[in-house]
């Protein structure tokens, strides 16, 4: 088997294995997938990114590892075990910053995707955000599906009109 030169050509989401590891069961992927949520680590790698804080970025990075395996989030997952890896390599760990926040809104965004084409329902808020590092954050508005990169108390809802 070829492995993946970069994570790149890793899946989002591996939906074909995670429904062989549950059995096929519909229902329980959409709701992990409805479940999972990545705002607090990113939150919080945000922080430690901006403090220089490297065994915190780690020890957030391992918690995503852990719990995107479980809805087969490969892509997510190669990337998370990339900043561990570099542990303790503080430059080098966040040389792989910009692609986990590239690869959480991917994710956050095809899951959604995934969600509906099961035939699930989409709860909660019109719009999800993370803060990616201080003081920005990443909004996601579902309502016209973009992103906005915004600062502070900004809110997306002025740049959607």
């Amino acid at each position: 088997m070829k492995r993946p030169s970069d994570e790149t050509e890793v899946p989002i989401i591996d939906v074909a294995k995670v429904m062989k590891d549950n059995s096929n069961n519909v229902k329980f992927f959409a709701d992990m997938l409805s479940r999972l949520d990545l705002n607090p680590h990113m939150e919080n790698i945000g922080k430690a990114v901006a403090k220089g804080d490297a065994v915190a970025y780690e020890q957030y990075a391992h918690a995503i590892k852990g719990n995107v395996a479980w809805v087969a989030a490969q892509r997510l997952h190669v990337i998370a075990k990339r900043i561990m890896t570099a542990f303790p390599d503080f430059p080098a760990m966040v040389s792989a910053y910009p692609n986990l926040v590239e690869a959480v809104i991917e994710y956050k965004h095809h899951s959604v995707k995934v969600q509906l084409q099961m035939g699930g329902k989409i709860k909660g808020k019109k719009s999800s955000n993370f803060l990616v590092a201080s003081p920005f954050r990443i909004e996601h508005c579902i309502e016209d599906d973009y992103y906005y990169c915004l600062a502070k108390n900004q809110s997306g809802k002025y740049l959607r009109k």
